[in-house]
């Protein structure tokens, strides 16, 4: 009883005034994704009446861009709370072909990619794997379609050419000397390829060292003496020559061990206008000339064409032979001179000479004799420091004599 009495002035001050609807303030009309969620966005609602709250248009709402997401770019764009979601399903070739999402030619076939969002997608291809293809290994490093297609020669990182001499049997200084030389790199169906031209079986009178031991035709023979006189400028301004001259002669004559070989030496530097020459071996054995090459007597007066001549005419005494093969090798580093009186010339010097058919080589840094070379059927060489190119140039000279013409 109590209760009632209680209750009833409550009703009493309620008036009749009838309780109005609240529409949403937001409203969302795609069926996939939340509003809130990844790129979905609620919208502004327009009702076409407020009593039932019948919506008329959303304007604004933003729906998932992608129902299932398969997109990289750092956003979730199928709105389901997961930022580029997985992607596993890119991870096999036909897939990633599919998407273009990577290069699957070649190496690259077994590529896999990642999402690095908003950076995009990353393909993650082989060691093997080369932007621009420089490797020589049957492989289409660059994934365009093409097995090896470099430059048919293989060149280094900075584009030079990669030089090599591929001879494992043969010693390595091998490659100096004749006919060996170093080659490049060539891709050949996949393996590197050596183009260096290595040692061959020694052919005689072939003017060549074809064995590349620094020694040309050396199983060559002969039946007839040959009489070599080197002529030696050892003056002041010559000294610089001296040691590679020695040193090419000690390796040259050393070839000559047969007794149908024999050398005379005759030095060139003088005290006086009066001995500028003087004959420091007349013809003997190798052996000999070994000997002698280490004497040295420093003068200023280079008489080299008095040297010449009086090599060939007898002026000196050298013991010529009769019916032997003749020639003078001279090394100079000065132009023609002549002390004697009258003075000896570049003509009178070869006319000698070619009377007992004695042809004249002159190492000169300047080729200052090359009328005496050319009238005696010789050869100029141009003198430096060079001991390889000394001897390959004797070896020249050894050819022209030792072989029949």
């Amino acid at each position: 009883m109590l209760r009632v009495l209680i209750i009833l002035p409550l009703l009493i001050s309620c008036n009749n005034t009838a309780l109005t609807r609240v529409c949403p303030s937001d409203c969302y009309t795609f069926n996939h994704g939340e509003a809130g969620v990844g790129v979905c966005k609620a919208g502004d609602p327009i009702y076409s009446d407020d009593d039932t709250c019948t919506l008329l248009e959303c304007v604004g709402d933003v729906g998932p861009s992608e129902i299932y997401e398969h997109s990289c770019d750092g956003l979730d764009n199928d709105c389901d709370g997961v930022v580029d979601g997985p992607f596993e399903v890119y991870r096999s070739p036909e897939q990633i072909r599919a998407q273009g999402l990577c290069l699957t030619d070649g190496v690259c076939k077994w590529a896999s990619v990642s999402c690095n969002g908003a950076d995009g997608f990353a393909c993650h291809y082989p060691q093997t794997h080369e932007t621009t293809e420089t490797r020589c290994d049957g492989l289409d490093n660059d994934c365009d379609g093409e097995v090896d297609d470099v430059d048919s020669v293989l060149r280094g990182e900075d584009g030079s050419f990669i030089p090599c001499y591929d001879h494992p049997h043969a010693p390595p200084e091998s490659v100096l000397y004749g006919e060996c030389s170093y080659g490049v790199l060539l891709c050949l169906e996949g393996d590197p390829f050596c183009t260096s031209q290595g040692p061959k079986v020694e052919k005689a009178c072939t003017g060549l060292d074809e064995d590349c031991d620094g020694l040309v035709d050396e199983g060559a023979t002969i039946q007839e003496k040959v009489q070599m006189v080197l002529i030696r400028d050892i003056s002041g301004s010559a000294g610089q020559y001296l040691g590679t001259i020695e040193s090419a002669l000690q390796q040259y004559v050393a070839q000559f061990s047969s007794p149908l070989y024999e050398f005379a030496l005759v030095h060139v530097s003088g005290t006086s206008p009066e001995n500028t020459v003087s004959v420091e071996l007349d013809f003997g054995p190798y052996t000999d000339l070994l000997a002698a090459l280490s004497a040295q007597d420093y003068g200023s007066f280079e008489g080299t064409l008095d040297a010449v001549q009086l090599s060939c005419d007898g002026g000196l005494g050298l013991n010529w032979s009769e019916g032997s093969k003749k020639l003078l090798v001279m090394f100079a580093d000065e132009p023609p001179q002549s002390y004697t009186q009258p003075a000896c010339t570049e003509v009178s010097a070869a006319d000698a000479c070619v009377a007992i058919d004695a042809p004249v080589f002159v190492f000169s840094p300047s080729y200052h004799y090359d009328q005496i070379c050319s009238d005696t059927g010789g050869t100029c060489y141009d003198l430096n420091n060079s001991t390889y190119m000394m001897q390959q140039n004797l070896n020249d000279v050894l050819s022209s004599f030792q072989c029949p013409i």
